[in-house]
């Protein structure tokens, strides 16, 4: 129907299913593209491997795959609603709203653990709303940096968003080291903070600021900000 959105590997499309009109979310990858880059086949399988596994309210579903001479289509469910990261700029959140929405993201997070899966990217940009409802279902996508725990190689070791990622995560020395999924709690951590006080809390104001703070987790949880918050 038309393009709904451009990430640096595929484009995504609004479709329908012609057999019942449901609408569907069709991300076409250009395997010239992709699989010209670094790592760039082994990271779709990946993620098409991990969106097949699961099967969640709070998870982006994977609905099918098809591959012409030139293109991998992922067909997703569609979400209607908007990314947490756009919501946050624009409304304050009640304590009741942030207990639904945290609650929905614990969920997923418990299932990545059930699967041996960490995510290692979860972060406002990566979370989307289900309709343009605030208390609707919160939805957990973009699983291009996740992995299977006990994968022999990762393809992607020491990752993430800075003021996000695990410390443990963003240490990483030796390229062996495995994750485990306990990790994405530190990143639903920093989630909360945001969504409770409308800050991060890293207080650095650049990219490399940030980092270090993260790298050594270096923030402050005391304060009259944080003696009002409700008990």
């Amino acid at each position: 129907m038309k393009k709904i959105g451009k990430g640096n590997f595929a484009a995504v499309y609004l479709a329908t299913r012609l057999r019942d009109g449901t609408k569907v979310a069709v991300k076409a990858f250009s395997k010239e593209h992709i699989f010209s880059q670094e790592k760039g086949r082994e990271s779709l399988i990946n993620e098409i491997k991990l969106l097949r596994s699961f099967n969640h309210p709070n998870i982006l579903r994977l609905m099918s795959i098809y591959e012409s001479l030139n293109s991998v289509y992922l067909v997703m469910e569609h979400l209607e609603g908007s990314q947490l990261f756009n919501v946050i700029e624009s409304h304050h959140f009640t304590l009741k709203e942030i207990q639904d929405l945290m609650r929905g993201l614990l969920s997923a997070a418990a299932e990545f653990a059930r699967k041996n899966v960490v995510h290692r990217d979860l972060k406002p940009e990566n979370i989307m709303f289900r309709t343009n409802r605030i208390n609707s279902e919160i939805v957990v996508l973009d699983f291009g940096l996740s992995t299977f725990c006990d994968e022999k190689d990762y393809i992607y070791t020491r990752c993430g968003t800075p003021g996000f990622v695990a410390p443990e995560i963003v240490n990483i020395k030796d390229l062996t080291t495995k994750c485990r999924p306990i990790s994405d709690v530190f990143s639903l951590g920093v989630i909360l903070h945001i969504l409770l006080l409308g800050k991060s809390p890293f207080k650095g104001k650049t990219f490399n600021e940030v980092l270090s703070e993260n790298r050594q987790c270096s923030f402050t949880l005391q304060g009259p900000e944080y003696n009002a918050l409700p008990a």
